[in-house]
């Protein structure tokens, strides 16, 4: 996912290369800090995220409506959020080398992902991915696992 094929989907975007480049910087805090518009679900929505995803990760759905109906910007907690998936499916995209495959990755199930099933050979089952992505613990936990299929470890 490049910034280039971020903004023109949503023009008074902020500037994204620098989430691809260091996506701790102080820049993106910055972002996250001035709260983002409401306008980023529907971009979020465009790069294949479901809104039961969105609603379930970012916000519900009648928080939305409401935030619309008075022209309030998302929280801080909520653009932090926005973020944070932006960040993970970037990071998928880098390993799986186009979005539908980056998508189709966070939600499968995973059993490298539940602790009981981490040590069983040819296990199945455990939780998708992107169900993790709720909090920065388990989105740091999927990018984790993320770095080990680019690395090799695990196919």
């Amino acid at each position: 996912m490049t910034a280039a094929a971020l903004q023109p989907q949503l023009p008074d975007w902020p500037n994204w290369e620098i989430l691809e480049k260091r996506p701790n910087s102080p820049e993106v805090l910055a972002l996250i800090e001035q709260r983002l518009p409401t306008s980023v679900i529907d971009f979020l929505l465009s790069l294949g995220f479901e809104r039961a995803e969105v609603h379930s990760i970012v916000l519900p759905a009648r928080t939305l409506q409401h935030r619309r109906s008075r022209h309030e910007p998302l929280t801080i907690d909520e653009s932090d959020r926005v973020v944070r998936l932006l960040r993970v499916l970037k990071a998928a995209e880098d390993v799986y080398e186009d979005r539908e495959s980056a998508l189709g990755f966070l939600r499968a199930s995973n059993p490298r992902l539940d602790p009981a099933l981490r040590n069983v050979l040819f296990a199945k089952g455990g939780p998708a991915p992107i169900s993790l992505l709720t909090t920065e613990v388990g989105a740091r936990q999927v990018e984790e696992l993320l770095v080990q299929i680019s690395d090799g470890m695990f196919i």
